[in-house]
């Protein structure tokens, strides 16, 4: 009994401790945010109140959430609730949460107020086991190298390329299943289909090599180009089970565990597994893998750069022998481009995977969503077809 006692004390002095930080916190967070929205001119938000402190309650209902859709069942239906666009509520672990769909305002955190917004440091806490520091982890003046590194990669000469989206274009639908002699399907989920699609154009998109992971589901073998030669790895596959050699689950599974640390808010440490280490672990190497080779590569083309004869030496044939020329179209990938400006591994590998995170569900689910709304509309799905048949012909 003699020990009970100090340690409630500590125990009282501790909780003491935090309500006071947190008391403080609060405070100092609300005449900033005050400040600010005097210097803005901006109207009040409404308030969102929870039944308990520390929005408890909230916390709750986001952990135990159970629909199809976060934004529009849960995040929407407190705007629809409350008539605004911009609401005011308390978050667990800190004071306040402001939620807005109103565009001035996306327009000015995105556009042109960006100085005054960044992403904090729970950002990169939350995301960080798999992306590091990436363009969506990093703020101030790492956010400004990141953009730097990525910007010249949407050009429209290589976002318009659409030869390797032809190419995949053509494998998805010979994953789609024929149901009937003259060639059509039944009904068919597309979800998963535009998923592998956009897994696999993204990852030559980025790397130069595709991860193939719509030839893997129709074969129900794993793609070659999932597995990486652990000799070359710097370190060994071995350490995973069979499920997490997939690229394509261990992807789905690192998004989806991050997606509940984001959840979790200030406490997203407690959700942590080997399963979520092992899949980043996977991403890694394989990411690391094409980073050495394209390192590599830029170390040979240097080189030879290096051991070239002088610009004077004339080209063209000599002594019968023609001058081996550079290939005028070599194959683009994203990762190739930004070794023009940087040569740091890790920073190389955060900015692809920071990429092949924000390219392949968006974009997937954004078609899944376009087919969703012309099977509803067969009038428009008429006239596209029309204008599509029109300009390139019934055959592929």
């Amino acid at each position: 009994m003699a020990y009970i006692a100090p340690v409630l004390l500590a125990a009282a002095l501790a909780l003491l401790a935090y309500m006071l930080t947190f008391i403080f916190q609060s405070y100092r967070s609300s005449l900033d945010f005050e400040a600010f929205a005097r210097a803005n001119n901006c109207q009040p938000p409404v308030l969102s109140r929870g039944y308990l402190p520390l929005g408890l309650d909230r916390f709750y209902k986001i952990l135990t959430f159970k629909g199809t859709d976060f934004l529009e069942d849960f995040i929407f239906a407190r705007f629809k609730s409350k008539g605004r666009w911009t609401v005011i509520t308390p978050a667990f672990g800190r004071t306040f949460t402001v939620l807005t769909a109103e565009p001035r305002n996306i327009q000015a955190i995105l556009s042109t107020q960006f100085a005054d917004f960044g992403v904090g440091k729970r950002r990169y806490q939350q995301f960080g086991p798999l992306l590091g520091y990436g363009i969506f982890t990093a703020d101030g003046p790492m956010w400004e190298h990141s953009r730097a590194i990525l910007r010249p990669q949407f050009s429209s000469k290589q976002v318009n390329d659409l030869q390797v989206a032809e190419k995949h274009l053509q494998r998805l639908f010979e994953a789609l299943p024929v149901t009937s002699d003259d060639g059509w399907t039944e009904g068919t989920d597309l979800a998963p289909l535009f998923l592998r699609f956009m897994l696999d154009l993204a990852t030559e998109w980025l790397f130069g090599t595709s991860i193939d992971s719509q030839l893997a589901a129709l074969a129900n073998v794993q793609s070659s180009n999932c597995s990486i030669d652990a000799n070359e790895a710097e370190r060994p596959l071995s350490h995973l089970g069979q499920l997490e050699r997939s690229f394509d689950s261990a992807f789905s599974t690192a998004q989806r565990t991050i997606a509940w640390r984001v959840r979790m808010q200030g406490l997203y440490w407690l959700i942590d597994s080997r399963k979520f280490r092992s899949a980043c672990s996977l991403l890694h190497t394989w990411a690391d893998h094409f980073v050495r080779e394209a390192l590599k590569a830029k170390k040979a083309n240097n080189n030879d750069d290096d051991q070239q004869k002088p610009a004077s030496t004339p080209s063209g044939p000599l002594n019968g022998t023609a001058t081996p020329q550079a290939d005028a179209n070599p194959k683009y990938s994203v990762l190739a481009s930004m070794l023009t400006q940087t040569s740091d591994p890790i920073l190389l590998r955060a900015q692809s995977l920071s990429l092949l995170l924000a390219s392949r569900d968006t974009t997937s689910r954004l078609l899944s969503f376009v087919f969703l709304e012309l099977s509803r509309h067969p009038e428009i799905y008429a006239t596209f077809r029309s204008h599509v048949l029109a300009t390139f012909g019934p055959d592929p």
